[in-house]
């Protein structure tokens, strides 16, 4: 990292008496779109002016890295090892940085469980710089999941169409209630094939949730699947430079006020059907506790 960037890391923490908000972005699949989610929230985030820190949390199999384009010498893991957290940053652009994944190096270091909980606590008064910290996690591992939700202002269930990833989607809200997490959870649908298509999908989610939880998700919005988003990642670039006037990055806007302008007090909460069941016969992994 140059100079430059420590020295304004450094004059943000003075500068700033506001911790970050914590953002997020959760799955019980893999597959569903959360990495792209999470770059392209970052970057609309920057180019409106917000500070925001990216952090690549999937251990393992992260690959924000190769979304942005960069090849970072420092990753995830320098933070744990070093008194100066601030050395694992990559610089993307003025008002966007990032912190790779460990799956960057060459064999990955050990995972351990302890020390990523530890982190996960502490990554707000850690980077006290920025006005925004987006998080993208591993998928399906709850003990890589629940620290990062735990810490979130923003916990955001990103789910696509397919029955299955509904079916995860729901078992890891559950999972994140029993766990302890007071915080509003949203769900965020991905590969939607219009705002009709991500409307009933809700209906279906809150309509189990509220009958066998006794509470709701909110609803952070939805993207459509579309050739916008599969050329930003062919090209590996963020859709806000590639396309600033599409209906995708409209969408990323809408998450973006979302997230900044009212959050959880404006989200809206539709009125649900009494379809309690996933699947067409109510199944075991419907309301099993």
């Amino acid at each position: 990292m140059t100079d430059y960037r420590l020295n304004r890391l450094h004059a943000h923490r003075l500068q700033s008496e506001i911790p970050p908000t914590i953002v997020a972005f959760l799955s019980g699949k893999g597959g569903v779109g959360k990495s792209i989610l999470s770059f392209n929230t970052a970057a609309a985030m920057a180019r409106k002016g917000l500070r925001c820190l990216l952090i690549d949390l999937d251990w393992y199999f992260g690959n924000i890295h190769l979304l942005a384009n960069i090849g970072p010498n420092k990753t995830i893991r320098h933070i744990l090892d070093s008194e100066r957290p601030e050395k694992a940053i990559t610089a993307l652009e003025p008002n966007l940085d990032l912190i790779a994944s460990a799956a960057v190096e060459n064999p990955a270091p050990e995972f351990n469980p302890e020390y990523f909980s530890r982190l996960a606590g502490s990554i707000g008064s850690l980077f006290h710089g920025y006005e925004y910290i987006i998080l993208d996690t591993a998928s399906g591992m709850p003990e890589l999941i629940t620290p990062v939700a735990l810490a979130a202002d923003f916990p955001i269930v990103v789910l696509n169409p397919e029955l299955t990833s509904i079916a995860d989607s729901y078992g890891l809200f559950k999972h994140l209630r029993h766990s302890g997490c007071r915080r509003d959870i949203s769900i965020f649908v991905n590969q939607a094939d219009s705002g009709m298509d991500c409307e009933y999908i809700y209906q279906k989610f809150t309509a189990i949730s509220r009958e066998f939880l006794d509470t709701v998700p909110l609803l952070a919005g939805y993207l459509l699947d579309d050739k916008y988003v599969i050329d930003s990642v062919a090209r590996q670039r963020a859709i806000v430079d590639l396309y600033p006037n599409s209906s995708t990055h409209a969408q990323f806007l809408k998450l973006l006020k979302y997230l900044t302008k009212g959050g959880p007090r404006e989200s809206r909460k539709l009125k649900t059907t009494k379809k309690t069941s996933i699947n067409s016969k109510t199944t075991l992994a419907d309301i099993k506790e």
